[in-house]
Protein backbone atom coordinates (compact mmCIF):
# COMPACT_ATOMS: atom_id res chain seq x y z
CA UNK A 1 0.00 0.00 0.00
CA UNK A 2 3.02 2.47 -0.11
CA UNK A 3 2.39 3.60 -3.34
CA UNK A 4 -0.91 4.91 -2.16
CA UNK A 5 -1.52 8.76 -0.56
CA UNK A 6 -3.66 6.93 2.31
CA UNK A 7 -4.08 10.69 4.12
CA UNK A 8 -6.70 11.46 0.89
CA UNK A 9 -10.07 10.33 0.04
CA UNK A 10 -8.58 9.46 -4.25
CA UNK A 11 -6.08 7.34 -2.54
CA UNK A 12 -7.85 5.25 -0.34
CA UNK A 13 -10.02 4.61 -3.45
CA UNK A 14 -7.24 3.67 -5.81
CA UNK A 15 -5.71 1.53 -2.27
CA UNK A 16 -9.39 -0.42 -2.44
CA UNK A 17 -9.52 -0.65 -5.93
CA UNK A 18 -6.02 -2.20 -6.40
CA UNK A 19 -6.57 -4.39 -3.82
CA UNK A 20 -10.24 -5.43 -4.51
CA UNK A 21 -8.73 -6.35 -8.27
CA UNK A 22 -5.79 -8.61 -6.80
CA UNK A 23 -8.38 -10.22 -4.69
CA UNK A 24 -10.35 -10.69 -7.61
CA UNK A 25 -7.57 -12.44 -9.79
CA UNK A 26 -6.82 -14.67 -6.25
CA UNK A 27 -10.31 -15.68 -6.11
CA UNK A 28 -10.31 -16.77 -9.90
CA UNK A 29 -7.30 -18.80 -9.89
CA UNK A 30 -8.50 -20.56 -7.46
CA UNK A 31 -11.78 -21.45 -9.18
CA UNK A 32 -9.92 -22.33 -12.00
CA UNK A 33 -7.99 -24.75 -9.76
CA UNK A 34 -11.16 -26.66 -8.51
CA UNK A 35 -12.60 -26.60 -12.35
CA UNK A 36 -10.69 -30.34 -12.72
CA UNK A 37 -13.02 -31.50 -9.92
CA UNK A 38 -16.02 -29.99 -11.93
CA UNK A 39 -15.96 -31.99 -15.23
CA UNK A 40 -19.22 -33.59 -14.70
CA UNK A 41 -21.39 -30.11 -14.32
CA UNK A 42 -19.04 -28.32 -17.06
CA UNK A 43 -20.47 -31.41 -18.96
CA UNK A 44 -24.37 -30.53 -18.13
CA UNK A 45 -24.00 -27.25 -18.75
CA UNK A 46 -22.59 -28.06 -22.21
CA UNK A 47 -25.92 -30.27 -22.51
CA UNK A 48 -28.52 -27.17 -21.55
CA UNK A 49 -26.24 -24.63 -23.97
CA UNK A 50 -27.01 -27.78 -26.97
CA UNK A 51 -30.80 -26.93 -26.66
CA UNK A 52 -30.48 -23.70 -26.38
CA UNK A 53 -31.13 -23.05 -22.99
CA UNK A 54 -32.75 -24.87 -19.78
CA UNK A 55 -32.26 -25.89 -16.46
CA UNK A 56 -30.83 -29.19 -14.74
CA UNK A 57 -31.90 -30.23 -11.13
CA UNK A 58 -29.89 -32.39 -9.33
CA UNK A 59 -30.69 -35.41 -6.79
CA UNK A 60 -29.66 -33.23 -3.61
CA UNK A 61 -32.11 -30.18 -5.31
CA UNK A 62 -29.64 -28.18 -6.19
CA UNK A 63 -29.76 -26.55 -9.90
CA UNK A 64 -27.89 -25.18 -12.63
CA UNK A 65 -29.46 -23.15 -15.02
CA UNK A 66 -28.68 -21.38 -18.95
CA UNK A 67 -30.90 -18.59 -19.74
CA UNK A 68 -31.85 -18.71 -23.03
CA UNK A 69 -31.30 -15.32 -24.42
CA UNK A 70 -27.63 -16.00 -22.38
CA UNK A 71 -26.90 -19.28 -24.40
CA UNK A 72 -23.93 -17.01 -26.52
CA UNK A 73 -22.35 -15.92 -23.52
CA UNK A 74 -23.02 -19.52 -21.76
CA UNK A 75 -21.12 -21.39 -24.59
CA UNK A 76 -18.01 -18.66 -24.08
CA UNK A 77 -18.08 -19.58 -20.69
CA UNK A 78 -18.18 -23.68 -20.53
CA UNK A 79 -15.50 -23.62 -23.16
CA UNK A 80 -13.19 -21.53 -20.97
CA UNK A 81 -14.22 -23.45 -17.73
CA UNK A 82 -13.23 -27.22 -19.90
CA UNK A 83 -9.88 -25.41 -20.50
CA UNK A 84 -9.58 -24.68 -16.65
CA UNK A 85 -10.39 -28.50 -16.20
CA UNK A 86 -7.71 -29.70 -18.71
CA UNK A 87 -5.27 -27.95 -16.52
CA UNK A 88 -1.58 -26.88 -17.47
CA UNK A 89 -2.30 -23.56 -19.03
CA UNK A 90 0.89 -20.67 -19.11
CA UNK A 91 -1.78 -18.12 -19.31
CA UNK A 92 -3.66 -16.55 -16.25
CA UNK A 93 -7.43 -17.80 -16.22
CA UNK A 94 -8.81 -14.18 -16.68
CA UNK A 95 -6.20 -14.00 -19.83
CA UNK A 96 -7.34 -17.04 -20.93
CA UNK A 97 -11.26 -15.33 -21.68
CA UNK A 98 -12.09 -12.16 -23.17
CA UNK A 99 -15.38 -11.90 -21.82
CA UNK A 100 -16.08 -10.08 -18.27
CA UNK A 101 -17.27 -12.52 -15.64
CA UNK A 102 -19.10 -11.56 -11.94
CA UNK A 103 -18.27 -11.95 -8.91
CA UNK A 104 -19.63 -15.22 -8.64
CA UNK A 105 -17.46 -16.12 -12.21
CA UNK A 106 -20.74 -16.38 -14.27
CA UNK A 107 -20.10 -14.44 -17.68
CA UNK A 108 -21.61 -11.13 -17.85
CA UNK A 109 -21.29 -10.57 -21.92
CA UNK A 110 -19.78 -12.25 -24.83
CA UNK A 111 -16.52 -11.74 -25.74
CA UNK A 112 -15.95 -8.48 -28.17
CA UNK A 113 -14.96 -8.86 -32.18
CA UNK A 114 -11.69 -7.87 -32.20
CA UNK A 115 -9.80 -10.75 -30.44
CA UNK A 116 -10.44 -14.48 -30.21
CA UNK A 117 -13.25 -15.63 -27.91
CA UNK A 118 -10.16 -18.02 -26.09
CA UNK A 119 -6.62 -18.23 -26.01
CA UNK A 120 -5.58 -21.21 -24.10
CA UNK A 121 -1.06 -21.15 -23.64
CA UNK A 122 0.28 -24.36 -22.97
CA UNK A 123 3.90 -25.39 -23.23
CA UNK A 124 4.26 -26.29 -25.92
CA UNK A 125 1.51 -25.29 -28.20
CA UNK A 126 -1.65 -22.60 -27.88
CA UNK A 127 -5.06 -23.38 -28.56
CA UNK A 128 -7.33 -20.77 -29.90
CA UNK A 129 -10.86 -20.89 -29.01
CA UNK A 130 -13.65 -19.35 -31.07
CA UNK A 131 -17.59 -20.65 -30.64
CA UNK A 132 -20.83 -19.64 -31.89
CA UNK A 133 -23.99 -20.16 -31.71
CA UNK A 134 -25.10 -19.27 -34.93
CA UNK A 135 -25.96 -22.10 -37.45
CA UNK A 136 -27.38 -20.61 -40.43
CA UNK A 137 -26.11 -20.04 -43.56
CA UNK A 138 -24.77 -16.75 -42.41
CA UNK A 139 -22.22 -18.91 -40.29
CA UNK A 140 -19.46 -18.33 -42.66
CA UNK A 141 -19.87 -15.04 -43.08
CA UNK A 142 -20.03 -13.83 -39.50
CA UNK A 143 -16.57 -16.45 -38.66
CA UNK A 144 -15.32 -17.56 -41.59
CA UNK A 145 -12.70 -14.27 -41.73
CA UNK A 146 -12.35 -13.31 -38.29
CA UNK A 147 -11.35 -16.70 -36.62
CA UNK A 148 -8.67 -17.30 -39.36
CA UNK A 149 -7.41 -13.73 -38.77
CA UNK A 150 -7.10 -14.10 -35.24
CA UNK A 151 -5.44 -17.38 -35.69
CA UNK A 152 -3.17 -15.91 -38.23
CA UNK A 153 -2.54 -13.05 -35.92
CA UNK A 154 -1.72 -15.40 -33.23
CA UNK A 155 0.95 -17.38 -35.35
CA UNK A 156 3.14 -14.54 -35.68
CA UNK A 157 2.91 -13.58 -32.18
CA UNK A 158 3.85 -16.88 -30.44
CA UNK A 159 6.72 -18.85 -31.18
CA UNK A 160 5.18 -22.29 -30.99
CA UNK A 161 2.27 -24.01 -32.80
CA UNK A 162 -1.02 -22.23 -32.96
CA UNK A 163 -4.22 -23.99 -33.59
CA UNK A 164 -7.57 -23.17 -34.27
CA UNK A 165 -10.62 -24.73 -32.43
CA UNK A 166 -13.83 -23.69 -33.79
CA UNK A 167 -17.56 -24.99 -32.12
CA UNK A 168 -21.05 -24.61 -32.87
CA UNK A 169 -24.49 -26.38 -32.24
CA UNK A 170 -24.21 -27.25 -36.10
CA UNK A 171 -20.97 -26.49 -38.47
CA UNK A 172 -21.84 -24.91 -41.68
CA UNK A 173 -20.59 -26.38 -44.64
CA UNK A 174 -19.39 -23.07 -46.05
CA UNK A 175 -17.75 -22.48 -42.60
CA UNK A 176 -15.69 -26.08 -42.69
CA UNK A 177 -14.47 -25.37 -46.01
CA UNK A 178 -13.16 -21.88 -44.93
CA UNK A 179 -11.37 -23.84 -42.71
CA UNK A 180 -10.48 -26.54 -44.31
CA UNK A 181 -8.66 -24.97 -46.77
CA UNK A 182 -7.15 -22.69 -43.95
CA UNK A 183 -5.11 -20.53 -46.38
CA UNK A 184 -4.56 -16.77 -45.20
CA UNK A 185 -2.23 -14.00 -46.88
CA UNK A 186 -0.37 -11.39 -44.66
CA UNK A 187 0.21 -7.57 -45.40
CA UNK A 188 3.29 -8.49 -47.62
CA UNK A 189 1.47 -11.85 -49.84
CA UNK A 190 3.26 -13.90 -47.69
CA UNK A 191 0.88 -16.92 -47.52
CA UNK A 192 0.70 -19.38 -44.84
CA UNK A 193 -1.68 -22.32 -43.92
CA UNK A 194 -3.61 -22.60 -40.81
CA UNK A 195 -5.02 -25.53 -38.78
CA UNK A 196 -8.68 -24.40 -37.97
CA UNK A 197 -10.72 -27.32 -37.06
CA UNK A 198 -14.59 -27.40 -36.51
CA UNK A 199 -16.01 -29.21 -33.78
CA UNK A 200 -20.16 -29.10 -33.09
CA UNK A 201 -20.60 -29.00 -29.20
CA UNK A 202 -21.59 -32.51 -29.24
CA UNK A 203 -18.55 -33.74 -30.72
CA UNK A 204 -16.26 -31.72 -28.27
CA UNK A 205 -18.38 -32.53 -24.95
CA UNK A 206 -17.83 -36.26 -25.97
CA UNK A 207 -14.12 -35.48 -26.21
CA UNK A 208 -14.30 -33.65 -22.72
CA UNK A 209 -16.04 -36.21 -21.12
CA UNK A 210 -14.04 -39.08 -22.29
CA UNK A 211 -10.92 -37.63 -21.52
CA UNK A 212 -12.31 -37.72 -17.84
CA UNK A 213 -13.89 -40.60 -17.65
CA UNK A 214 -10.60 -42.13 -18.75
CA UNK A 215 -8.60 -40.21 -16.54
CA UNK A 216 -6.54 -39.07 -19.47
CA UNK A 217 -7.81 -35.41 -19.33
CA UNK A 218 -4.43 -32.95 -20.58
CA UNK A 219 -4.27 -30.63 -23.30
CA UNK A 220 -1.80 -33.30 -25.23
CA UNK A 221 -5.12 -35.89 -25.47
CA UNK A 222 -7.45 -32.39 -27.39
CA UNK A 223 -4.65 -31.41 -29.62
CA UNK A 224 -3.90 -35.42 -30.60
CA UNK A 225 -7.80 -35.40 -31.47
CA UNK A 226 -7.51 -31.48 -33.18
CA UNK A 227 -4.68 -33.10 -35.03
CA UNK A 228 -6.18 -36.61 -35.91
CA UNK A 229 -8.87 -34.44 -37.57
CA UNK A 230 -6.48 -32.32 -39.48
CA UNK A 231 -4.69 -34.40 -41.22
CA UNK A 232 -5.26 -35.15 -45.03
CA UNK A 233 -8.50 -32.42 -44.77
CA UNK A 234 -6.80 -31.50 -48.31
CA UNK A 235 -8.03 -34.70 -49.84
CA UNK A 236 -11.83 -34.08 -49.30
CA UNK A 237 -14.85 -31.65 -50.15
CA UNK A 238 -16.07 -29.83 -46.60
CA UNK A 239 -18.86 -32.58 -46.36
CA UNK A 240 -16.83 -35.31 -46.68
CA UNK A 241 -14.89 -34.16 -44.35
CA UNK A 242 -17.39 -32.93 -41.29
CA UNK A 243 -18.21 -36.77 -41.86
CA UNK A 244 -14.72 -38.02 -41.27
CA UNK A 245 -13.98 -35.53 -38.23
CA UNK A 246 -16.53 -37.48 -36.61
CA UNK A 247 -15.03 -40.96 -37.44
CA UNK A 248 -12.04 -39.72 -36.36
CA UNK A 249 -13.26 -38.53 -33.07
CA UNK A 250 -15.21 -41.47 -32.59
CA UNK A 251 -11.96 -43.82 -33.31
CA UNK A 252 -10.32 -41.68 -30.90
CA UNK A 253 -12.62 -42.08 -28.17
CA UNK A 254 -12.33 -45.71 -28.62
CA UNK A 255 -8.53 -45.64 -28.35
CA UNK A 256 -8.74 -43.96 -24.93
CA UNK A 257 -10.92 -46.66 -23.17
CA UNK A 258 -9.15 -49.43 -24.95
CA UNK A 259 -5.94 -47.50 -23.54
CA UNK A 260 -7.67 -47.94 -19.65
CA UNK A 261 -8.50 -51.68 -20.27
Amino acid sequence: MSQFDLTTTVGINSARMSLQANLDKTNEIRYAADQRKQWREISDYMELIMRRGGTKTYDDGSEIAVPKDEAAAYLEWVVWRSFLAIDSLKNQPGDVRSFRIDQDFFPVNTAPGKRPDLIAEFENFVIVGEVTLSDSSRQEAMEGEPVRRHVADLMQKYQKPVYGLFIANHVDTNTAEAFRTGIWYLKDDVEIQLTIVPFTLKQYKEIFVNMFKTNTASPEVLIHCIQACEQGRETFKAPAWKKEIDIRLRKYAEALVEMQK
